[in-house]
């Protein structure tokens, strides 16, 4: 359904403005080689899944669809490229109407808990 969620490490795909894979149906969530998809996360139900792009950006799509659900949406907001911090162990609440996740440093110890509503 979603190429490479299965795969560890990067998934690097050419998307145009509104998200959407170029030449796709918008299955992909990152935009190019200076973008990269490190964590994946599901609702409990299975209906959504959520990509974190460059370590601090939320980017969600409906699984039955493939088709992003809202615009990106930063978790963090960085400092720079890359942000010297970075969102880790991201999970949804139950309900799948927010996201919690450790706000950590990207090349240090040291992290906090953290998390976001998510519009439905």
């Amino acid at each position: 359904m979603f190429e490479g969620a299965l795969r560890h490490g990067p998934v690097p795909v050419a998307v145009d403005r509104e998200g959407h894979e170029a030449g796709g149906d918008g299955a992909r969530c990152s935009a190019g080689p200076a973008e990269q998809a490190g964590e994946i996360a599901w609702t409990p139900d299975g209906g959504r899944v959520a990509f974190i792009v460059n370590g601090y950006q939320l980017r969600l799509f409906d699984a039955p669809h493939r088709r992003a659900t809202s615009a990106p949406m930063s978790l963090i907001e960085p400092d720079g490229f890359p942000s010297s911090r970075i969102a880790r162990g991201v999970t949804f609440s139950a309900n799948g109407a927010a996201v919690t996740f450790d706000d950590c440093r990207a090349r240090h110890s040291g992290c906090k808990p953290a998390f976001v509503a998510i519009k439905r």
